[in-house]
């Protein structure tokens, strides 16, 4: 057999060949024909989709609101500020000095049932009328004059009632002045005092009683109480003591 005659390689021969070696046995980086293109995330629809979401949180929070048992449209902090700064009204409603003369008549009455009764067309939201007892040391109230505020909400009013209390045994009547929260019911027009009064109606009041012709309402008739109890020491030792047992109560 006839043998080939060796042939001795040159060093740049030996390097390129180590070089198509590397070439060869270097790792390629395979490409996925099957991955999809990474999107480019654009701005303008993030910002358009958070403004959608934000909406969507404000159309919730409204229907629940509009929705749930102690509110009504229409309340804001605008709306109380422009409330507690109207004018203190002098029987601007009729009906409504009509109510609080009802209302307090109706503790005079004898039988317990018709002054439930009584009590019951004058209040909407008394729970248990069998703690609503005569007032026995009462003989009558008069002189009833209503003066008014705007409320929170919608035909509602804050009403300062400015009566005369005669008690028995005593001759001398005083001056006092009590608080209502009065509502007016859609429907039938007719208003009704509200004994449950939620918080925020509770410091409506607080912030209204502030204002400066309620505060000389108060004074004037604070003044009045005064006199009466300096005229006759019998409605003043009475009133002490009526003031005494009604704190021990609160206690």
């Amino acid at each position: 057999m006839e043998t080939e005659e060796k042939k001795k390689l040159t060093s740049e021969e030996i390097e390129e060949m180590l070089r198509e070696v590397e070439e060869v046995h270097r790792p390629r980086r395979t490409v996925n024909q099957n991955r999809k293109p990474k999107k480019r995330i654009r701005l303008d629809r993030i910002i358009a989709f958070s403004v959608l979401a934000l909406l969507f949180v404000l159309v919730v929070v409204i229907v629940v609101k509009m929705f749930s048992g102690d509110i009504k449209t229409g309340k804001d902090n605008e709306t109380t500020k422009a409330y507690s700064s109207a004018p203190l009204e002098d029987d601007k409603y009729p009906e409504i000095t009509e109510l609080v003369q009802n209302y307090l008549k109706a503790y005079l009455i004898q039988d317990d049932e018709k002054r439930m009764d009584a009590i019951r067309e004058c209040v909407v939201d008394l729970d248990d009328l069998n703690n609503i007892k005569r007032r026995e040391y009462i003989k009558s109230y008069s002189d009833v004059e209503c003066y008014t505020k705007p409320g929170p909400y919608d035909d509602t009013y804050i009403v300062y009632a400015y009566y005369q209390i005669t008690y028995k045994n005593i001759s001398t009547p005083a001056p006092n002045i009590t608080v209502f929260y009065v509502m007016r019911q859609g429907e039938t027009n007719n208003v009704y005092i509200k004994n449950k009064i939620p918080d925020d109606v509770k410091q409506y009041i607080e912030d209204v009683s502030k204002d400066r012709d309620v505060q000389n309402l108060l004074r004037d008739a604070k003044s009045e109480e005064d006199a009466a109890r300096t005229k006759d020491e019998y409605l003043d030792k009475f009133l002490k003591e009526l003031n005494e047992r009604n704190s021990q109560k609160k206690e």
